[in-house]
């Protein structure tokens, strides 16, 4: 990717010794299709294209018993598909703010999953793919959704809503697929929190993985 920064330095002893390694920000709802310099949409490369390429770059710096966590959202359940015929929605008529960030967010948890499995099949089931979501929290992700009162009104602080990709990160008992969220949906404790049918679909989530190495040409030694 141009617009994907070069890898650091060797990192293996610092990386070994990490619990837990959430990929970088996202964003959120642009009014407007945009695209990077990969031609890729925002929202796609952002949040779910460049965790993906970033993944399979740090995978064989992490130590047997790692662990990657996603960062998802409870807007993975607005969308129903993911459209292969237009991953890149640029289509007529075919981008919409939430629709883009709604597939981006599913496909955090697809690629979860399908990590999961080709990890096992690779013979490194030590390593441990989670997903976490932060429920609503008062950061600038929420600059292009507009005022809400009463969503204002129930978001966390960002502090507060880091607490499911701890829990992610940091639970002993955390099991592969395992999804954490806020109790209350918005805010609260982190527990574990259902996720659509979509983001379940092993199908899907291999199609997904396919698209995804095709676009950013990553590759997975042995997976």
């Amino acid at each position: 990717f141009f617009s994907f920064p070069p890898p650091p330095p060797p990192v293996s002893s610092r990386a070994s010794s990490t619990p837990g390694s959430p990929p970088p920000q996202g964003v959120m709802a642009l009014p407007e299709r945009q695209v990077t310099e990969d031609g890729n949409e925002v929202q796609l490369q952002v949040n779910h294209l460049s965790h993906f390429l970033l993944t399979s770059l740090v995978l064989p710096l992490l130590s047997p018993a790692a662990r990657v966590v996603s960062v998802s959202s409870v807007a993975h359940k607005w969308t129903a598909s993911v459209p292969f015929d237009d991953l890149q929605q640029g289509g007529e008529g075919a981008y919409g703010p939430w629709s883009a960030y709604a597939v981006s967010k599913v496909a955090n948890l697809l690629f979860t999953r399908e990590l999961n499995k080709r990890l096992s099949a690779a013979g490194k089931s030590g390593i441990v793919a989670v997903a976490a979501h932060p429920g609503i929290t008062a950061t600038e992700l929420k600059r292009h959704r507009g005022p809400s009162f009463l969503l204002d009104s129930l978001a966390s602080t960002a502090d507060q809503g880091a607490l499911s990709q701890l829990r992610a990160s940091l639970d002993p008992t955390v099991k592969p697929n395992d999804y954490f969220g806020p109790r209350f949906g918005p805010f609260g404790a982190p527990v574990l929190t259902p996720m659509s049918p979509l983001a379940r679909d092993d199908d899907v989530a291999a199609r997904l993985w396919d698209a995804s190495v095709a676009i950013t040409g990553a590759e997975w030694a042995g997976m």
